[in-house]
């Protein structure tokens, strides 16, 4: 999703502000020596996110324990959070703003509705935008 709000998805448009947290080898080994790996999400979302931002993030069980805390970590700074998660939701669902969760326990199948829901999402930012 990232990439297509950065580029284009299906028209041209105005380049969107997107990163993918944790895409850098260095300051995962970095963070997570220096703290753990619970944290290479929240430490780049602390130094960079700011009020009236935005985050997504992605765990089928929803208990990924980066997740949790990237997710409260947006809380903390006022960034709106959109939670993507299988049947089971898991602890994340209290710290994000918005759940949609797939009523799957097949790993594969919600990764899968996952990947539609975003396209529909990019579609969506393409008609407004």
């Amino acid at each position: 999703m990232s990439a297509e709000l950065s580029g284009r998805f299906k028209k041209d448009r105005k380049s969107q502000k997107s990163i993918v947290l944790g895409s850098n080898f260095s300051s995962i080994t970095s963070i997570s020596n220096d703290y753990s790996f619970d944290k290479v999400f929240s430490r780049e979302l602390d130094g960079i996110g700011e009020k009236g931002d935005m985050i997504i993030c992605y765990s089928t069980s929803g208990d990924s324990n980066n997740i949790v805390e990237v997710l409260k970590t947006a809380r903390q700074k006022k960034i709106k959070s959109i939670l993507f998660t299988g049947k089971n939701i898991g602890v994340a669902q209290k710290y994000s703003d918005n759940v949609y969760n797939v009523p799957s326990e097949n790993t594969a199948t919600i990764q899968e509705i996952h990947l539609i829901v975003g396209h529909i999402i990019l579609d969506m930012v393409d008609s407004k935008l």
